[in-house]
């Protein structure tokens, strides 16, 4: 199916809010050593800040170099401490899905729309997980809600054709694909999916008219739908 990556905004990633130790001096002459204590619990708090920092840090670099599996271990590390932080749930969310952990994926984001029911990206990961997961009515709802709150997001229609292909409803599959390509038109992996779903369906001929195009954007993607027509696709009719 059409391999997309989501990109989120490591501007969005919550940072923990440290409350309880305060950072200002106080006197140093009170008798109850208050100000000992809160010097004390000045140095934890910086300590935790900047341990919270590494971790972020760690998660950024893990997230951009497509390094999954330390996604996962740094956001569950991350989450320990701060199980409120949505920003880096929904990173784990994401790198359980890039991992096909679709199961682990989907609580994740769920857990992050209870709390922003408006997130576009977690929406549509979490549409792009129940189809990996085989569950293909809620993989339609999730995609129905991405393209509410943004009816120009690629990545709704290729889940939503990914996920009507799983049902086995080829026309509303083609027609989730060909609106991708309406605001895409050079993805050639759009194009590659499109006539996987003809040739499923038997439909040689409406493949191989795809195909024509998809050569000219990416020769490799068509010489492997050439073999697959050629070996795998049923007869028409």
């Amino acid at each position: 199916m059409f391999s997309r990556y989501i990109f989120f905004s490591f501007v969005s990633v919550c940072l923990l809010a440290f409350s309880g130790c305060s950072l200002m001096p106080t006197d140093s002459s009170n008798a109850d050593g208050s100000s000992e204590l809160s010097a004390e619990n000045s140095v934890q708090t910086e300590t935790a800040e900047e341990r919270e920092m590494e971790l972020l840090n760690s998660l950024k670099e893990a997230s951009q170099s497509k390094d999954w599996e330390q996604v996962i271990k740094t956001a569950n590390r991350v989450l320990l401490d701060n199980p409120k932080n949505t920003g880096v749930r929904n990173y784990l969310g994401w790198a359980y899905a890039e991992t096909g952990q679709w199961a682990k994926a989907i609580p994740e984001l769920k857990q992050v729309i209870a709390v922003e029911p408006k997130n576009e990206n977690a929406f549509s990961t979490l549409a792009w997980a129940y189809a990996g997961n085989k569950e293909w009515e809620p993989s339609i709802k999730a995609a129905n809600q991405v393209i509410a709150l943004n009816p120009e997001n690629v990545h709704a229609y290729t889940n939503l054709a990914w996920a009507y292909s799983g049902k086995g409803d080829v026309k509303a599959s083609v027609k989730a694909y060909r609106k991708a390509i309406d605001l895409k038109p050079k993805e050639a992996s759009i194009y590659y999916s499109l006539a996987n779903v003809y040739c499923d369906a038997g439909e040689l001929k409406n493949a191989r008219i795809v195909q024509k195009v998809l050569v000219k954007l990416s020769a490799d993607l068509g010489e492997k739908l050439e073999i697959r027509l050629a070996k795998g696709c049923r007869k028409e009719g």
